[in-house]
């Protein structure tokens, strides 16, 4: 599977398995001891490298991952996704906390839009409305253009929107960045993201793409939400180092499960669910190398979807 995908790309983008291997050899010193055996090996299939690291080797030479990740099984016996969308709108908790006197509205069909159709667009007030309501402190937003950063590719935030009635039913707000600066500027654990350094997107940089606001009103958005942003990143393959805010235990357990590198967190505070050491934190800032989250059986099956 592996081998005849590698082949393939390869002899569409004219590299002998000398020249590949080169490649791979100046790209990442991981790759250091690769060589045209090594190469010959994988195509003929005698041998395979994890999934990960299969991964890491075709977006040095692609930037959509999407033809080979679809070919992976997707058989999870213990899908987060699936644990998380439980916990979120099935408990009790849940239940209770969106239970109404009103009748229910019909589920529609689910539209991925973008975040802002106009710089004067009204979503901005309910986007404000929404940041207030969940006290957390993300007017940084607010202080940038965000049209602006979409227009130039800074931004690659989405809406979606129940097609039959237009109502909003969530978003996500993600940003761009040029890997290696944003990963000197965190520095300090209690650095906010630098939205101003946000980098259009290019094919030809290592980039790294962080996640400042993410919601889903029901189960329904929060799976279109999912394999939109796992679609987003399969397809944009340079995204090396991807940076997700955990507010909850849910997402704490599985930035850990991913083996995700604790980056930034909020000052103390006493009602945090966030455990670093002795001290409570409300959310906290994980990075993860795109090729170990594209690796997960659950995000395979997203991209399935």
């Amino acid at each position: 599977m592996f081998g005849a995908y590698l082949k393939q790309v390869r002899e569409e983008i004219g590299l002998t398995q000398k020249a590949l291997a080169a490649k791979l050899n100046l790209a990442n010193t991981e790759f250091a001891s690769i060589d045209p055996v090594t190469i010959s090996r994988w195509e003929r299939g005698s041998t395979a490298p994890t999934v990960i690291k299969a991964i890491k080797v075709l977006r040095v030479l692609t930037t959509d991952l999407m033809p080979y990740l679809t070919l992976l099984p997707d058989k999870v016996d213990n899908n987060l996704f699936e644990e998380i969308a439980e916990h979120r709108f099935k408990s009790p908790w849940a239940r209770l906390m969106m239970s109404s006197y009103d009748a229910p509205p019909p589920v529609g069909k689910i539209l991925d839009c973008p975040l802002l159709e106009s710089r004067q667009d009204n979503y901005l007030a309910n986007l404000k409305h929404f940041f207030d309501s969940i006290d957390l402190d993300n007017k940084a937003i607010f202080d940038i253009d965000l049209y602006q950063y979409q227009l130039e590719q800074k931004s690659c935030s989405r809406k979606f929107i129940d097609q039959t009635t237009k109502e909003i039913l969530g978003h996500r707000i993600t940003f761009l960045f040029d890997a290696n600066e944003l990963k000197r500027y965190l520095s300090s654990p209690y650095l906010a993201i630098p939205l101003q350094q946000s980098r259009s997107y290019s094919s030809s940089r290592i980039m790294a793409m962080c996640t400042v606001s993410r919601y889903s009103s029901n189960e329904a958005v929060f799976w279109v939400n999912s394999a939109s942003g796992a679609r987003f990143v399969a397809t944009h393959a340079n995204i090396h180092d991807i940076y997700f805010y955990a507010i909850d235990q849910w997402s704490v357990n599985y930035m850990e499960s991913l083996g995700a590198e604790k980056i930034t967190f909020d000052t103390p505070h006493d009602d945090g669910v966030i455990k670093i050491g002795n001290q409570s934190f409300r959310r906290c800032l994980y990075r993860v190398d795109s090729a170990n989250w594209l690796s997960r059986s659950e995000v395979i099956s997203l991209l399935k979807k």
